[in-house]
Formats: structure tokens, C-alpha cells, sequence
């Protein structure tokens, strides 16, 4: 039995990659990742070609100069198509999924909110660009689905940017119509978070808004400076910026440091 007295010492050691799997992939970019020139292009390319989308939309289609007000309304519906068709990828739904996903997020919030104002027939209905520009950024988001799926926090992006320039849109309607300050914030809660909801529904997810993070309250925060801003008279461009600056703000600290409201229910 020569085994018997055979010592660990005198066993060769052999080289096992498996070993140190860490020290082995330092330093490598993992596949399917993006460097951050890479990344920069993309973003460069998605949000160029949805400047030019919503201009040509709404500019040239219409023969109207478009406002900025406009501007950001369709941009927030390109940037709520994206994040639905990015959700229905992700659950591995067919191309037609996919765009009534994508759709239903673009402008789920906006018809809800046209529904409460008494708003008949509501505002893409009344104007095709909104229906353009969804299906251009859903084409998008498919383009580019090899290079936004391995993002890890890109549907968190995306979302967070709809939910700051949809705030805008949905108080900025309550002021105009005359409502109260509250009636106000309401409307832009409902029209930034129910696309999201919706898409969420449609997905078999809870929605956000009814977890514990930090989600309608960053729209209740930008809709306050929203008021502010308008009561003050600070220009519209200004006022816009600092709204969609603040929710988007809120929002991604809170997801960055996992921030979220005191839990409502003992454990």
C-alpha cells in the first residue's frame, strides 16, 4: 500500500484556473459588457435620435413650431416606450408584445389623466406624432436591445427619466386648466407613474409606486418645485429643467443608496 505513506507534500501541485476565478478575470471586461465610450455613443445615438424624431414629429409633420413644452412631453413618451419595450424584452415577449407594452407605458399615464379632466378624445388621439414617436423609440429600444440588456439600471434609467419629465407635463396641465395647487401635483403623480403601473400590470409585476421605494414621493417633490417656480415667475425653460432635475434627483439617490420609506407593516 505505497499510498499509505505517501505525504501532501510530496504530491506535485498542479495549476487549477478554478482556484482563483477572481484573480483570473481582474482586470477583463466581462462579455456583453459595455466600456464607457461605448456606453456614451449609445446614449449619444438613443437620445439624438429622439431629439430628431420629436422635432421632425413635431415641427415638420405639423407645420407648427413645436414649444418647449411639447418638447418635453414627446420626449417623455419616447423615453416611457423605451423602458415598456426594455421590460417586454426582457420577459421575452413577441415583437407585437413588445409594442403594446411599449405603447401602453408611453401614453397609459397622459390617457389616464385626459380621462379626469373630462379631456375627450384624449391627446395622442388627437395628434398622431405621439404614435410616431412611440413606435420610433420602440424601434429603438429593439435596435439596440444587445447593448441595453446587459445595463444592468438602464430600465431603471429610462423609467426615472419619463417620471421626471411627466411630472412636468401632468402639473403643468393641472395649472393651466385652473386647478388647485394639490389638484395639480395629483395629476402630474398620475401622469408620470401610471404608464409605469401599467406596464408593470400588463409585465405580472407589482408596480413600484406601491412598493416601499422612494418613487411618487420624488414626483410630489418635483411637482412642489414646479409650483414654486411658476408662482415666482421663473422662465418656463428654467422651471422645467429644475423639476425634471429634482424628481430624477430623488430618484436616483434613492435607488444608488436603496433609500426607501419606513415599512408600513410590522415584520
Amino acid at each position: 500500500m505505497p499510498l499509505l505513506g505517501t505525504t501532501w507534500a510530496s504530491i506535485p501541485l498542479t495549476k487549477n484556473k478554478r482556484l482563483h476565478p477572481q484573480k483570473e478575470n481582474m482586470g477583463k471586461v466581462p462579455k456583453g459588457d459595455l466600456s464607457r465610450k461605448e456606453l456614451f455613443f449609445v446614449f449619444f445615438g438613443i437620445f439624438g435620435g429622439l431629439y430628431f424624431v420629436s422635432t421632425f414629429a413635431g415641427s415638420f409633420l405639423s407645420r407648427n413650431p413645436m414649444s418647449v413644452f411639447t418638447l418635453f412631453d414627446f420626449l417623455g413618451t419616447a423615453v416611457f416606450a423605451i423602458s415598456g419595450a426594455m421590460l417586454a424584452m426582457r420577459k421575452r415577449f413577441d415583437p407585437f408584445g413588445v409594442l403594446i407594452i411599449g405603447f401602453s407605458t408611453a401614453v397609459g399615464g397622459g390617457t389616464i389623466r385626459d380621462v379626469l379632466i373630462g379631456k375627450s378624445p384624449v391627446t395622442w388621439m388627437q395628434d398622431i406624432n405621439y404614435v410616431y414617436i412611440s413606435v420610433a423609440a420602440i424601434g429603438l429600444a429593439i435596435i439596440f436591445r444587445n447593448n441595453l440588456k446587459y445595463l444592468s439600471r438602464s430600465l431603471s434609467f429610462f423609467d426615472t427619466l419619463g417620471l421626471g419629465i411627466f411630472t412636468i407635463i401632468g402639473t403643468e396641465i393641472g395649472v393651466r386648466n385652473g386647478f388647485p395647487s394639490v389638484i395639480s401635483i395629483i395629476l402630474g403623480i398620475l401622469t408620470a407613474t401610471f404608464g409605469g403601473v401599467l406596464r408593470d400590470i400588463l409585465c405580472s409585476r407589482v408596480p413600484i409606486i406601491f412598493k416601499k421605494e422612494i418613487y411618487a414621493t420624488a414626483c410630489i417633490s418635483g411637482a412642489i418645485v414646479f409650483l414654486l417656480l411658476n408662482r415666482f415667475g421663473i422662465p418656463e425653460v428654467i422651471t422645467y429643467f429644475a423639476t425634471a432635475g429634482t424628481v430624477i434627483t430623488i430618484r436616483l439617490v434613492a435607488i444608488k443608496f436603496k433609500l426607501s420609506i419606513p415599512p408600513f407593516y410590522p415584520k
